[in-house]
């Protein structure tokens, strides 16, 4: 963050366009205001790491932000009550050029911020604490390092600890913590057993849906294997074991971003993928928080020589977990699901027979206690990829979309309805080349998807990026429908009917760049360049198309623009956004909201709330 670039931020992709939360409809013009201080001629509000960028506290009472408003590139925390005119508070200390904040978290209550700050050169940085209104100044969390500094953290899902990865007693061995939020550091608990030999580190953690354990990895014995271990959040020591005794040769943990460290649903057990058994095959393993290494066991058995899991996931509402591999032929990805305690038949969810090089590539658990399982595969034709279903704990996969051309291609962005009744996705199902949009009942029969994107005029057209209402009722989507080259939004019943395009006509030039659906599902907040070509503004618009988008922050700046992140309050009555509305390239924060706040909303009292006018 200390050497963004300065550059206008908005040409963020289509492809990004983010998803968020649930609003009644729009019951009055919203009010703009700037909820950032102007501060220095050359500072910004700002929106990258996206762990340090604008957000509203959970109760939707402040909106808490990073900016350099007192020094270019000294990177501040501030919060401010939502209503127009509220002054900021700085939270964090004012931070020098090169100094300030990489990540902040408002825990669950919002009554405080979590944060980590320091030397973006050196890379040292502690945990910080501070009241959301300032009330106090902040406690630091971390203890005090030798020379070295947090890593990273996380806050535990009921807000009373965190749980922080540094390099606190030894420099360059990372260790883990757990602090109450409002500290003092003195309370900190080390959560991993000593390393056997100095530089030995903990990798990453996860911790329990109950608030009451951890998961962690690091090579941290004498043995040298990458393991699994679990600990009470709270403490004390000593942690447990729980991946299996590693072969020799092996190297334990595997993770990434298809192969997390994660707990079951109800906390009872940690699943985790590694070659414990077989060097360089890749298994997924379940164990219970204080099994010992002796009881880890295998969800898949033992693959074929040169087969791996290669990724997996929980479903939300199941005590299940679907994973891919190429357990049977070496190479030939299938898709799997077992029970998360390892009892049981581990039914295969993509079909039994496909083409030589035929594989699963992506998959989607959608919502519910016996929910269905939705992947891309090329199952009948080489690289012809379509979308299958399956329930989740196995009985037949059952392909959705037509096979009219040859050629087609699931793209892989495909979604469940937040109430599982519907599936979404994109693809070239009626006409080669043309990504259109199409949807299908949950449990819909083979073949039962319809397109419900409006009949696209230009040659090649392309639905670009869609986003499911929370309501499920509709879906919006963005795309060249209309006019070539021209990006517009448009929305339509999750079932097909009628488009309804959410903006008036433009001109050729003139695009959708990005947008973002409110909580509830009745609206849309938008980026567009519709009044002056290449100037953003921001736009809201009802979902039903029943009334004429407006915008609703304009900028009185000859290159000013409304930019990303557009980020909804969770009540949806207010969106917060960047823009130089007032400066050329000085991108301050601003809310655009139908009801500004005066008091009591924390208790649950929205009697106070006044409708905006302007």
């Amino acid at each position: 963050m200390g050497s963004r670039s300065r550059s206008r931020r908005l040409c963020a992709p289509l492809a990004a366009a983010l998803a968020l939360g649930a609003l009644p409809a729009l019951a009055a013009t919203p009010l703009v205001h700037r909820v950032s201080d102007l501060g220095i001629a050359n500072g910004d509000v700002a929106a990258t790491p996206v762990a340090a960028a604008p957000r509203f506290s959970p109760d939707g009472e402040w909106v808490v932000w990073t900016q350099d408003a007192l020094v270019n590139e000294g990177w501040n925390l501030y919060a401010a009550r939502r209503w127009d005119g509220s002054a900021p508070v700085l939270l964090s200390a004012a931070y020098p050029t090169g100094q300030g904040l990489m990540a902040f978290a408002v825990t669950p209550d919002s009554r405080r911020v979590v944060y980590l700050a320091g030397t973006f050169a050196s890379g040292l940085f502690e945990l910080l604490s501070a009241p959301i209104d300032g009330s106090a100044p902040a406690v630091v969390l971390s203890p005090t390092p030798p020379a070295g500094g947090v890593a990273f953290f996380e806050l535990t899902p009921d807000g009373s600890r965190a749980v922080l990865v540094g390099d606190l007693r030894v420099i360059h061995q990372f260790e883990l913590w757990s602090v109450p939020v409002a500290g003092p550091a003195g309370d900190a608990v080390r959560l991993n057993p000593n390393p056997a030999v100095p530089g030995q580190d903990v990798e990453a953690f996860a911790v329990s849906p109950d608030s009451q354990r951890v998961a962690f990895t690091g090579v941290l014995r004498g043995n040298g294997f990458d393991e699994v271990w679990s600990a009470p959040l709270a403490g004390p020591p000593p942690a447990t074991p729980v991946s299996p005794v590693g072969s020799a040769g092996a190297l334990g943990v595997l993770l990434g971003p298809t192969l997390p460290l994660a707990f079951s649903n109800d906390g009872a057990r940690v699943l985790f993928a590694g070659d414990f058994q077989t060097p360089g095959t890749v298994q997924l393993w379940t164990n219970t928080n204080a099994g010992g290494q002796g009881a880890a066991d295998t969800l898949n058995g033992l693959p074929t020589a040169g087969g791996d899991v290669v990724a997996f996931a929980l479903a939300p509402g199941a005590n299940r977990a679907v994973f891919l591999a190429d357990l049977l032929v070496d190479d030939k990805f299938e898709l799997f699901s077992a029970l998360v305690d390892g009892s049981g038949t581990t039914p295969r969810l993509s079909p039994t027979t496909l083409p030589a090089d035929g594989d699963v590539t992506d998959f989607r658990i959608g919502p519910g206690g016996s929910p269905q399982v939705y992947f891309r595969v090329d199952a009948t034709t080489d690289q012809a990829f379509d979308l299958y279903r399956s329930p989740i704990a196995g009985g037949g996969a059952t392909r959705l979309n037509d096979t009219t051309v040859a050629t087609r291609s699931l793209q892989t962005d495909f979604a469940a309805a937040p109430d599982g009744s519907r599936v979404v996705f994109r693809g070239n199902f009626d006409a080669a080349g043309k990504i259109e949009l199409y949807s299908a009942p949950g449990t819909g029969a083979a073949g039962s998807a319809n397109r419900i994107s409006r009949t696209p005029t230009p040659a090649g057209a392309t639905v670009a990026a869609f986003a499911i209402a929370s309501t499920s009722a509709a879906v919006v989507y963005a795309g060249d429908l209309q006019t070539a080259g021209r990006s517009e939004l448009w929305s339509v019943p999750i079932a097909g009917g009628a488009s309804a395009k959410l903006h008036p006509d433009a001109g050729a030039n003139e695009n959708v760049s990005a947008f973002a659906l409110a909580p509830g599902g009745a609206d849309a907040a938008f980026l567009a360049d519709l009044v002056v070509n290449d100037r953003f503004d921001l736009w809201l618009a009802p979902l039903t198309g029943s009334a004429p988008a407006a915008p609703v922050a304009v900028t009185a700046v000859t290159d000013g623009d409304v930019a990303l992140p557009l980020v909804w309050s969770g009540e949806g009555h207010g969106v917060v956004f960047l823009g130089d509305l007032e400066t050329d390239e000085r991108f301050l924060l601003w809310d655009a909201d139908t009801l500004i706040f005066r008091a009591d909303f924390e208790e649950g009292d929205d009697s106070e709330w006044s409708a905006a006018v302007g």
